[in-house]
């Protein structure tokens, strides 16, 4: 990821592409003020593209700000409401919030359509835990 983000940091441009592959580059090195600023760089370019909201949700969990995380997830899903990754992230929104019940549904949503899914499964024992 590193040699990503050498190669992409001199490309100053606010597409999608370069914004995303940089910031998910930043995210994965845990460099989430840079993967943030990544994100939002991209959103300016184009407000609705799900990589970039999907990669600010997940930033947003991180900083311990699940309400904003929320809105970046919820934006996605009201483009592609069966978008995985989206609901897994609001799904830990929820738990963050110590919202259970809702976090639970998202993650037997997404067990329903991906029974494999082992993150979701995981996730929805502790949704589940008391």
């Amino acid at each position: 990821y590193a040699k990503v983000i050498e190669i992409l940091e001199p490309i100053k441009s606010r597409d999608v592409d370069v914004t995303s592959l940089r910031g998910w580059s930043h995210y994965r090195l845990g460099m989430i003020e840079e993967a943030t600023e990544d994100f939002r760089q991209g959103l300016e370019g184009e407000p609705n593209n799900p990589r970039n909201l999907l990669g600010l949700g997940y930033c947003f969990l991180l900083k311990e700000e699940p309400v904003m995380a929320q809105r970046q997830f919820s934006a996605i899903l009201e483009q592609l409401p069966e978008k995985q990754e989206a609901m897994i992230g609001m799904g830990l929104a929820h738990l963050r919030l110590q919202n259970k019940a809702a976090a639970a549904e998202l993650f037997r949503k997404v067990l329903a359509s991906d029974p494999e899914n082992q993150e979701a499964r995981d996730y929805l024992r502790k949704a589940e835990s008391p």
